[in-house]
């Protein structure tokens, strides 16, 4: 988590709905998360996006959140970003 370069946002809306936001124009409060497998998996372990949005989030969105950042990686090992 952190600053914006080279990352993806996490969003949080009023519903309380916690979303991945790769544009980052969606409304919302927002969280920063760099786009490396490690602190995917390190951000799971440490449910930083709990304390990230005052809120239990569901282990579900870690997954998804998870393969979201090995497909981006992915892409850009492969020069496709």
């Amino acid at each position: 988590m952190g600053g914006r370069h080279g990352k993806d946002k996490k969003k949080k809306n009023k519903e309380g709905q916690v979303f991945i936001d790769p544009t980052g124009k969606a409304n919302g409060r927002g969280a920063y998360i760099k786009l490396d497998n490690q602190e995917a998996l390190d951000a799971k372990k440490k449910k930083a996006f709990h304390r990230a949005f005052s809120m239990e989030v569901d282990q579900g969105f870690y997954d998804e959140l998870i393969a979201y950042v090995d497909h981006k990686v992915k892409r850009r090992e492969l020069g496709l970003e």
